[in-house]
């Protein structure tokens, strides 16, 4: 297993989290994590990436390092995170934020990365960035920005890629994008990729499994198929839908009652 935590648990004073979250997720899976608005999903990327630290243990490639042992420069080498939104700010141009994911493999005051340029350069090509290297961030669209951070998560060189409701603010088509992008660099690079998502719909027809969570606790994790069922919309969301299978790939789609 490419990530495998066990008995995950975080406070957030006298407020629990997470609670004895344990899972794996597989090499080359599009793993999606859903549930309602606090229920720890963005709280469970904090701790895979070492930002928090947590009570129990994430594993990496099969048991090889620990995550929660490891320095967040470290992580950053294996792990690339998309977020929702960037607090980027000031002149900088697409080449330059893509730059910045060489970090990870910077020294203080010292610039060793031989490679970064070479991998920058591969980024740019692989996601056709090439037009818009040379322009400002603050003169793309929503979704060319949200691509450039892709971008910039792979000029890591990870091994896992983290969406963290990357797609939340963008508009369907954009949104279909990332996903399509998602699935793509899974099959050319041999990546992984776990996506927090709000659009269940999306979920449903991107990802390989879901796993739900509810009030800091993992309720499933399976197939789209097994997880977005009448009974869960209603019991995890508290939402009356009919979910009938996508005529063109049979996966669930939902139809909310109004």
């Amino acid at each position: 297993m490419i990530i495998e935590a066990e008995q995950v648990s975080y406070n957030y004073g006298e407020i629990n989290a997470l609670e004895n979250i344990s899972f794996e997720v597989k090499p080359g899976e599009l793993l999606g994590v859903i549930g309602p608005n606090g229920s720890g999903k963005t709280t469970l990327v904090k701790n895979i990436t070492g930002i928090l630290k947590n009570n129990g243990s994430i594993y990496f490639n099969n048991r090889s390092s620990n995550l929660s042992e490891l320095n967040r420069k470290t992580v950053a080498r294996k792990i690339g995170v998309v977020p929702q939104m960037s607090q980027l700010k000031g002149d900088f141009t697409v080449r330059e934020v893509i730059e910045m994911g060489r970090y990870p493999y910077q020294k203080k005051f010292k610039d060793n990365d031989n490679r970064g340029k070479e991998v920058v350069n591969k980024v740019i090509n692989k996601l056709t960035l090439e037009r818009f290297e040379d322009r400002f961030i603050e003169e793309l669209s929503g979704g060319e920005f949200q691509k450039v951070l892709v971008a910039r998560a792979l000029a890591q060189e990870p091994e896992v890629l983290i969406f963290d409701e990357a797609t939340s603010h963008l508009d369907i088509n954009h949104s279909i994008d990332i996903f399509k992008l998602a699935k793509q660099l899974i099959k050319d690079e041999k990546i992984t990729v776990i996506a927090i998502i709000h659009d269940l719909n999306l979920a449903a027809q991107f990802c390989d499994r879901l796993m739900v969570l509810n009030n800091g606790k993992k309720i499933a994790i399976d197939e789209p198929e097994k997880i977005i069922t009448q009974n869960m919309l209603a019991d995890i969301f508290n939402l009356e839908a009919i979910v009938q299978p996508n005529p063109v790939n049979k996966r669930p789609y939902i139809i909310p009652v109004v």
